[in-house]
């Protein structure tokens, strides 16, 4: 299991992600003063409930992404209408 924390400057509260399957998924936040006490008791739980993506989710959304950078690589601007 891959586990990112990530913070920003001076801020007291990281924010614990995962990766599965290529994606990130955000677990949940923990304090800096509780930095012993890093991962929260349900962490696993929480990564064994990411499902993987099916087969034709994943074909379709690839196909879609190559349509897109096609357009973009022709000069059409994606829009989000």
């Amino acid at each position: 299991m891959k586990i990112i924390l990530t913070t920003y400057e001076n801020n007291t509260v990281y924010s614990i992600y995962t990766e599965k399957y290529g994606k990130e998924h955000h677990l949940g936040y923990i304090n800096a003063k509780e930095i012993n006490d890093l991962l929260p008791k349900n962490l696993k739980e929480k990564y064994e409930s990411i499902q993987k993506p099916c087969p034709e989710q994943e074909s379709m959304s690839k196909a879609i992404g190559e349509m897109i950078q096609m357009d973009i690589d022709r000069g059409v601007e994606p829009t989000l209408d």
